[in-house]
């Protein structure tokens, strides 16, 4: 497998978007209309990128493989996932609009809420526009030959 490389974003505007990073890009037409044409109702995410979301780039924090990443791809199954290192990654990744939404944990059943989401959300000025839960099941690897019984410690990655 090919390694990964998380998505680290300058605190500057990608290139082709707008300097004023509270803006939309270039490419968003300047006048969108509020009713949706194929129902006449209120205008919605999937009237710009279809059902499908195919084309929706979504970021999560961690890299392949992450729980993050099963959570986006669960919430919008045709997105473009998007690693990003760090929490506030992701949240920049939005507000710079190099990605189209994030997908990231607000609360954990066995730690409890992540206040650091809570902080970033107000932060950035951006909004919970839905909810996934996911179903996390861990696994425990070692070397072949070693037995449960001789470990001393369990290690994992800290959490940000």
């Amino acid at each position: 497998m090919a390694p990964t490389t998380c998505l680290r974003i300058p605190f500057l505007p990608a290139r082709g978007r707008s300097a004023n990073v509270n803006a939309p890009p270039s490419w968003l037409p300047r006048r969108l209309s509020l009713k949706s044409s194929a129902t006449n109702g209120p205008f919605t995410s999937a009237d710009v990128m279809g059902a499908d979301w195919k084309g929706l780039k979504v970021a999560y924090q961690g890299c392949a493989g992450a729980y993050s990443e099963a959570a986006a791809k669960k919430a919008y199954p045709n997105c473009e996932a998007v690693p990003c290192e760090h929490f506030d990654t992701a949240f920049q990744a939005v507000q710079n609009w190099v990605v189209d939404r994030a997908v990231l944990p607000l609360e954990n059943s066995l730690g409890g809420s992540i206040h650091r989401n809570y902080d970033l959300l107000v932060q950035h000025s951006l909004h919970i526009v839905g909810e996934v839960r996911l179903e996390v099941h861990h696994c425990l690897l070692a070397n072949p030959g070693v037995k449960i019984e001789n470990l001393k410690s369990v290690m994992s990655h800290p959490q940000d």
